[in-house]
């Protein structure tokens, strides 16, 4: 008897196991809802950065020069030092009150090519929350999605909201092209 009864408490936690990643989706927890909502003025790749790390200037494709070192802590997304092929979004203002910056995803990392045909891949993660027209990240970032968004790994029932460790591809406009990469734990 205590053996059947040990058969049948295992299978109860096993099953309950599963719901319980069922019901996560197996992905993990979903990132906390945006409390602010921040939107880029000046989008731009950058093209040259001022060699005095004092300084701490970049110069975008577009002409535009933006002070981003001195303004070091009001960065709100990215370790990525801003270089040549860099996407910076940054509010108006000189400096600007916040900045991000985006490093240029290889393409062999990309999981697809460009959909739109327009652009190359800036990589963001970041739990984020689909709204339509556009994608609300856990910081804040509300970026609007590029026309033709695609999930591109189609077989995740419920992608949004996407988790921490997903991956989202931006264009040079800052819009999001697709959510290409959705973890899931082995």
């Amino acid at each position: 008897m205590v053996g059947r009864s040990l058969v049948v408490l295992a299978a109860l936690v096993l099953a309950g196991g599963v719901l319980a990643c069922t019901s996560l989706n197996g992905r993990g927890d979903p990132p906390p809802s945006p409390t602010k909502t921040i939107e880029p003025m000046v989008v731009g790749v950058v093209a040259a950065v001022d060699p005095d790390p004092e300084h701490g200037y970049v110069t975008l494709d577009s002409g535009v020069v933006l002070a981003v070192r001195e303004n070091d802590l009001k960065r709100i997304y990215g370790g990525y030092e801003p270089a040549p092929g860099t996407l910076i979004l940054a509010s108006g203002g000189q400096p600007p009150g916040w900045w991000a910056s985006f490093e240029l995803k290889p393409q062999s990392e990309t999981s697809i090519p460009d959909p739109t045909g327009r652009d190359a891949c800036w990589r963001i993660t970041n739990g984020a929350f689909d709204e339509g027209d556009f994608i609300h990240f856990a910081n804040g970032l509300h970026l609007r999605k590029a026309a033709g968004f695609l999930v591109v790994p189609d077989y995740i029932k419920d992608p949004f909201p996407s988790r921490p460790m997903d991956s989202f591809c931006l264009d040079r406009r800052g819009e999001v092209m697709t959510l290409d990469f959705i973890w899931q734990p082995i």
